[in-house]
């Protein structure tokens, strides 16, 4: 009996959510941290030198996809997103697709407190993610140049 009312209310929350704020799938935000997390595992595993660097990521990105759930009530399974195994440049791809989910929600969301936090967090990311192999990422200009970054 609760197993319904259960869920039920993960099938109905998500459409509430929508209605109040149509720019948001907090199942798809979710679904991608959780997708960014397994990457970042996989690359701990692919790249020994950076391991500790991809394993705390991994934790982070983890962590976002927890405040993702508490924020949104969504205790249900949620799968995560699909990625193509890649380099390091698929990581930055993947950061900087989130980097501007994020920047556009934390304008637009009354959930702006959460977003902008996630925002900050997703720049360090790539800004760690950049010092891996520097030459080949360019950071925006308003982030500074790599020597201020250092």
């Amino acid at each position: 009996m609760y197993d319904d009312i259960i869920n039920g209310f993960d099938e109905v929350w998500p459409r509430v959510l929508r209605a109040k704020e149509p720019h948001t799938d907090p199942r798809a935000l979710i679904a991608a941290e959780l997708g960014d997390a397994r990457a970042f595992s996989e690359a701990a595993a692919r790249y020994p030198r950076y391991r500790n660097i991809f394993r705390r990521l991994s934790s982070e990105e983890l962590s976002h996809a927890r405040m993702l759930r508490a924020a949104f009530g969504i205790y249900g399974n949620v799968r995560p997103a699909p990625h193509a195994p890649g380099g390091i440049e698929e990581l930055y791809k993947l950061e900087s697709e989130r980097l501007e989910a994020y920047a556009a929600l934390s304008e637009k969301s009354p959930r702006r407190g959460l977003f902008r936090r996630l925002y900050s967090d997703e720049k360090r990311h790539l800004r760690e993610l950049s010092r891996l192999q520097p030459p080949k990422f360019d950071l925006p200009k308003e982030w500074g140049s790599s020597s201020e970054r250092r």
